[in-house]
């Protein structure tokens, strides 16, 4: 049975890859053919609590700049070797024991060889997000977290923004140039996998663009595309002068008025496609409160993550970054608390925050050494398990299907 549940999958995301890179030939035949790989030693702080961690990387660049960005306060590489993908090894192995945690980014379909034996945690490097719409917009608007209602809304509100639809392929262009571009080159750098610029102006001719308006000025907007009664939010772009310090609400406006305009259609769902989520991306967070759902069929690439063992700076890390991983029921948020013990009210904060239609478990690894009595809590309401571990064995739990 476990077979065909990995068949199903990897059939299942083996076809959203071609979905994806339908358009971006050369890119997958890079991914297959291309053995160029990079052994990096990355040496820096991390973004929120200021923890100095080295990072082994070994990989093809493809989610390098975004890792960086994710996990990195400020950063430089300590030591870089360029070599390709039949002699990384002997690089990796020598390197290994100078860092405190491991990423490895060689990408499909090789990833899989790297992890036949099942050392390292898989995450997805993209995921799926989409919102089933109820039968009214009253309805479909309960869906929107507390927060989306209380707040957004009410800056939307507040800010007047209003929307307008077109077809243009002029404006179309326009807003690809001008907004599109630029706002894929701040928020994923060289990562990127951008549009071409024709298959752009296709979708947005067959579908509209969505323009975000104040004053009669257009700050944002994104393209969006109809198809088998499902609104697909292909491309957003926000106005160059905005990145600095986007206006209140304004991507917001462009998520409220996008799925306003699939319910006029009579859309069922709204796909909000691709969307990184694998270390709590903020980008996964702003769309679970929309309402938005989460499945693990919009890439078949796998990140691999490997923590060192009984090493304190790797816990640490564990401790300020989630994982999402890849497993065989389905997507699984992975937590560790190192420096306070699990209880109650942790437990129900991580839920309130991550937990979201198709994760199939929130796993949480208790490494503080001091047990607290979690009889009382409704574990199963918070599709939540919890495993006490301590330092020397807590990385044998950040593997391949290893917390059961």
């Amino acid at each position: 049975m476990r077979i065909l549940v990995k068949i199903r999958n990897a059939v299942g995301r083996t076809v959203s890859f071609i979905r994806l890179y339908g358009e971006h030939f050369p890119v997958a035949m890079k991914m297959i053919f291309d053995p160029r790989c990079r052994v990096m030693l990355i040496q820096g702080t991390t973004r929120r609590e200021k923890i100095p961690v080295r990072v082994l990387y070994i990989g093809r660049r493809y989610n390098g700049e975004y890792i960086e960005k994710a996990i990195f306060d400020r950063f430089e590489a300590v030591i870089e070797k360029r070599t390709t993908l039949f002699g990384f090894r002997r690089h990796a192995e020598k390197l290994e024991s100078e860092a405190d945690l491991v990423f490895c980014d060689i990408g499909w379909p090789y990833h899989g060889l790297v992890n036949r034996h099942g050392g390292f945690l898989e995450l997805p490097d993209w995921v799926n997000m989409a919102l089933f719409l109820e039968e009214s917009w009253d309805e479909t608007r309960r869906l929107f977290h507390k927060t989306i209602r209380r707040q957004d809304l009410r800056y939307i509100r507040l800010e007047g923004y209003r929307a307008e639809t077109t077809s243009d392929p002029g404006e179309i262009a326009d807003f690809y140039d001008r907004m599109y571009l630029p706002f894929m080159r701040s928020k994923h750098g060289g990562s990127m996998v951008k549009a071409r610029k024709g298959h752009f102006i296709r979708r947005g001719r067959k579908g509209a663009l969505l323009k975000i308006l104040k004053d009669d000025v257009m700050l944002a907007g994104g393209i969006v595309f109809e198809e088998d009664d499902a609104l697909f939010f292909l491309w957003i772009g926000l106005a160059p002068e905005c990145f600095e310090k986007p206006p209140k609400a304004v991507i917001s406006a462009v998520y409220y008025f996008g799925i306003q305009y699939a319910q006029e259609q009579g859309c069922e769902v709204v796909d909000f496609t691709g969307t990184r989520a694998f270390m709590g991306d903020g980008a996964f967070r702003f769309k679970r409160k929309w309402g938005a759902g989460v499945s693990d069929t919009f890439s078949p690439n796998s990140i691999l993550f490997k923590p060192q063992r009984g090493n304190e700076t790797a816990a640490r890390f564990c401790q300020e970054f989630p994982m999402l991983a890849r497993r065989r029921n389905g997507p699984e948020w992975l937590f560790f608390c190192f420096d306070q013990p699990v209880d109650e009210k942790r437990l129900k904060s991580y839920y309130k925050e991550f937990e979201c239609d198709g994760i199939s478990r929130l796993a949480v690894i208790d490494g503080s050494g001091r047990d607290v009595d979690l009889s009382a809590v409704d574990l199963e309401a918070l599709n939540t398990r919890v495993v006490r571990a301590s330092l020397d064995d807590f990385a044998d739990h950040y593997r391949k299907n290893a917390v059961e």
